[in-house]
């Protein structure tokens, strides 16, 4: 006789090491795969202090179950810490790696230490979506981070699922040090359009942000869109975001966010976000005053 297959509700988090084929390029096959083996080893290990079970690891990814999203949560951030605080990085002369990230709570079937379902197939879906060191989570996750603060939310978009209707996904925003402040400013206000876009301008390059493209992040390490070579600019520094037809410049840094306006105003970020709107100039980590070499030109329209 076959055994009933049982039915649960759970958290399922896939991590994903990022540009792993990097590590074997740098290292060399044995090398690398060592370290690849020590970094899956320290996820998982993460996963069971945080409260979950590793379900299983495929190649430079793992496969976490959880009974709630708080716990799930938190062990995505744990990972990412325990990663750049990995011993065996320094020791090969590398990077610290980063992390895809992606989970989604729902119902799932049990078979021995495995599971199935659509909830698999849609934190799967997620961890292919994410960029490195990006944690995204959907809206079924949120009534388990009760004390989650909003601002370390952000709604990217909604996507049907079948079976499940429109399912939200979400950024958790875990390297925010302190809650976001929205900053407003009189010159500001009242001047968006659903058609807002901006152009940033550095180092020969244009980037854009629009409807189409909502999203792009500033900061040293490789990974970021607009990548920033100077010290006191973050590993991911800040992000400039497209939401509900405004424009938003998001400082998530130790050293802050300098910004000049073309009509003469100034701001600091310090983990703080405000509306971008006309012309200007971004230092990340430098006061203008001190002549940075970084400097990031915008201009938003209409």
């Amino acid at each position: 006789m076959f055994k009933k297959k049982r039915k649960a509700t759970a958290v399922i988090l896939f991590a994903d090491l990022a540009q792993s084929s990097e590590v074997y390029k740098k290292a060399g096959d044995k090398a690398g795969q060592r370290f690849i083996g020590t970094c899956i080893d320290t996820l998982s290990r993460v996963a069971v202090e945080s409260g979950g079970s590793v379900l299983k690891t495929i190649g430079d990814e793992v496969m976490c179950r959880f009974n709630n999203g708080s716990d799930a949560v938190n062990a995505a951030v744990a990972m990412h810490n325990a990663l750049d605080l990995d011993q065996a990085c320094h020791d090969l002369g590398l990077q610290p790696p980063n992390l895809y990230v992606g989970m989604h709570k729902g119902a799932v079937v049990l078979k021995k230490n495995d599971v199935f379902g659509r909830t698999v197939n849609v934190a799967a879906y997620l961890v292919k979506l994410a960029k490195p060191r990006q944690i995204l989570i959907t809206g079924a996750l949120i009534d388990d981070l009760e004390d989650t603060r909003s601002a370390t939310l952000h709604l990217l978009f909604t996507t049907p699922v079948k079976g499940e209707g429109d399912v939200a996904i979400y950024e958790y925003v875990w390297e925010i040090q302190d809650a976001t402040v929205v900053c407003h400013h009189d010159g500001n206000r009242g001047r968006f359009s659903a058609e807002a876009a901006i152009e940033l301008h550095y180092s020969g390059r244009t980037v854009s942000v629009d409807k189409d493209s909502p999203r792009i992040t500033i900061g040293r390490q490789p990974h970021n869109d607009i990548i920033i070579k100077d010290t006191n600019a973050s590993r991911t520094h800040a992000i400039i975001e497209y939401r509900h037809g405004k424009l938003f410049l998001i400082d998530q840094s130790s050293n802050g966010t300098f910004l000049q306006f073309r009509d003469g105003r100034a701001l600091t970020l310090n983990n703080e976000e405000t509306p971008l709107t006309g012309k200007g100039r971004i230092s990340p980590g430098r006061d203008f005053s001190t002549h940075p070499p970084d400097v990031i030109q915008f201009s938003c329209a209409p």
